[in-house]
């Protein structure tokens, strides 16, 4: 132990920071409270931006792209199949990167790959089984396992790929309950997913709505990245 006096020096600077940890987390939980506020209003019509008033439509996913649904090599840890350099999608890639990810758990190698499913950079996948619902964009080539689902060939002129990432993590709930329940675990097919409905205003306006979200994701990301440091 040193001094009292030291001892109250030490824990006053160290307390200096808790605070500045505490109010940088209590600023990004506001800013997260205002972008799901955003995305109510903006992705359901309840506030438009003033230059916009076509009507919007209901369209299912299948009418706007196709659904794919990964594939794993077996059996499970065959080294014919597994420890290459083909990154495989992982959950935990997914919950760790957000909205970009660039899996780095698992690897297939190319005989692997070919008895998977291999997905372009860009691609936006959906998780089927685990934390069902959230959605992610690939941020390299790489391979998808049966846990995943994705969605592939989107409509031009008919949808933004942001603005349908967007849809599609706003309803992350209601696609949890969509799909099927069984025992211990959660499923959601293709067949779920295809006839999944959401809103669509036209191009335009998709692209302004996507643009204003992720001006928030950015912010959310720099506050969080400042938060990093400050630990």
């Amino acid at each position: 132990y040193p001094p009292l006096p030291e001892q109250q020096k030490i824990a006053q600077i160290l307390s200096t920071w808790d605070k500045a940890i505490a109010k940088q987390e209590a600023l990004i939980t506001q800013k997260q409270k205002r972008k799901k506020g955003l995305m109510q209003q903006l992705l359901t019509g309840k506030k438009r931006f003033m230059e916009f008033d076509a009507e919007w439509k209901k369209l299912e996913i299948k009418e706007i792209g196709s659904v794919i649904r990964g594939a794993s090599p077996r059996p499970k840890s065959d080294p014919r199949y597994y420890g290459g350099s083909v990154p495989r999608l992982m959950v935990q890639d997914v919950t760790r990167d957000g909205k970009y990810v660039s899996p780095c758990i698992d690897f297939l190698t190319e005989e692997g790959a070919k008895k998977s499913r291999p997905c372009k950079k860009g691609t936006l996948t959906i998780v089927c089984s685990g934390e069902v619902g959230t959605p992610s964009f690939l941020d390299v080539d790489a391979c998808i396992h049966d846990g995943f689902l994705a969605i592939t060939e989107l409509k031009d002129g008919l949808i933004d790929k942001d603005y349908l990432y967007y849809q599609m993590f706003r309803l992350k709930a209601k696609i949890e309950r969509s799909a099927t329940h069984g025992g211990v675990f959660t499923n959601l097919t293709t067949t779920i997913l295809k006839e999944f409905v959401i809103d669509v205003p036209p191009i335009i306006e998709q692209q302004k709505i996507a643009s204003v979200l992720s001006v928030a994701d950015d912010e959310i990301n720099q506050l969080q990245a400042q938060l990093y440091q400050i630990k």
